[in-house]
């Protein structure tokens, strides 16, 4: 059962001096804090971007989320939440307001180390769904096509039905990214993280489609799978 922690709020800034840059990083009990203030309110974040460390405060927010200039993660400013998978969550704090001071509750998580191994556990797990689906749908694409392939060698970029089939996977895959995108985000990392996956892996690696079609090409079907 998870022990509940007292809050520990601590002072870090004045409001004004944070509205007035927009952006403040500030050091407070062996914390680097980026804090930014967006419309009416001020959010307070782990200046490390959690994908490689790179100082936050950098960075630019809009409409609500922040993205980090070094490789364009980009985060949900209220709970840390990524919006792409190869970055964590950033951490968050809770922010309070009183008397023109901006209050910090620092009290840490309950247990760092189960969530840092659940995080990498699932991170592991997507990892694993993306590249089986990515490769296992390639090589079932290739195989289920080779009748198509075969009688299209001889005249390059004539096989109506396997890119027509591969062009809806692709349109398919499209339309629920998007779908994904337009709908409000939870940032539910227990499943979110391995559908993602699964569908973005649905549309074979080129690179495996190439080496099987070519290894057919020479009737060399089991090199193609070595490789």
């Amino acid at each position: 059962m998870a022990i509940q922690q007292a809050e520990r709020f601590v002072r870090v800034a004045r409001l004004d001096d944070v509205r007035e840059r927009g952006c403040l990083p500030v050091q407070v009990d062996r914390h680097t804090l980026a804090l930014f203030a967006s419309g009416d309110d001020v959010y307070a974040v782990d200046n490390r971007c959690p994908h490689m460390g790179f100082p936050l405060d950098r960075g630019t927010v809009r409409d609500g989320i922040l993205v980090c200039h070094w490789h364009h993660a980009r985060f949900d400013l209220v709970s840390g939440g990524t919006f792409d998978q190869f970055a964590d969550d950033a951490h968050t704090f809770p922010v309070e307001i009183r008397d023109g001071e901006i209050w910090v509750d620092l009290t840490p998580r309950a247990d760092p180390a189960a969530y840092y191994r659940a995080r990498l556990r699932d991170g592991l797990l997507t990892g694993i769904v993306l590249a089986l689906t990515h490769v296992g749908s390639a090589i079932l694409f290739v195989m289920l096509g080779v009748a198509v392939i075969s009688r299209s060698l001889a005249v390059a970029g004539r096989a109506p039905a396997f890119e027509t089939a591969s062009a809806l996977l692709i349109i398919a895959t499209g339309l629920f990214l998007l779908w994904r995108t337009a709908r409000p985000h939870l940032h539910s990392h227990a499943s979110d993280g391995k559908m993602l996956a699964f569908v973005t892996g649905l549309v074979p690696c080129p690179l495996t489609t190439f080496i099987l079609t070519y290894a057919i090409a020479k009737h060399q079907l089991a090199v193609g799978f070595a490789a």
